[in-house]
């Protein structure tokens, strides 16, 4: 008798745990643990003296900078940097607000009581880090750029 195949033949499919999101090929893994998620749980568990979430739950706030620093982030990120921390914010999409909750944090999808919200927010990819033209380790351009030098050596060929 034949052995079946247990072949599944590839869709434009992503399953994400049980969730399934139709036309997409992208290699993906749903980590529990990404930044995002460690965040709302801090906020949602620590000391409001010291971090919290706002009256409105859409946005938070840090109220005791220095127990913040040297209690809270060692705790959940293994480290006391706040520039670090701010830098986190910025690469997954947060923004400061400057209105009348001066010095929070918001981000769409950071709700209070909505964890699966958080759950989705991803790193935000900055304006040409997607194809070449960047530049390498070094500081050296990698090209990918039209300058002027590689057109006329191209129009010579």
């Amino acid at each position: 008798m034949p052995l079946l195949s247990s072949f599944i033949p590839p869709s434009n499919n992503l399953i994400i745990g049980t969730h399934i999101i139709p036309g997409t090929n992208i290699p993906y893994r749903n980590y529990s643990n990404t930044f995002p998620v460690k965040l709302f749980d801090l906020v949602s568990s620590e000391d409001e003296g010291i971090v919290g979430w706002q009256g409105h739950g859409t946005s938070f706030q840090v109220r005791d900078m220095d127990k913040f620093v040297n209690l809270i982030l060692p705790k959940h990120f293994k480290h006391n940097n706040f520039t670090s921390f701010q830098r986190q914010l910025n690469l997954y999409g947060f923004r400061r607000s400057a209105s009348y909750d001066k010095g929070a944090y918001y981000h769409p999808q950071f709700q209070q009581g909505q964890r699966e919200l958080a759950e989705s927010i991803r790193r935000v990819l900055a304006p040409g880090s997607e194809g070449s033209g960047g530049k390498d380790g070094n500081g050296t351009s990698t090209g990918g750029g039209n300058s002027s030098s590689s057109n006329s050596a191209s129009a010579l060929a």
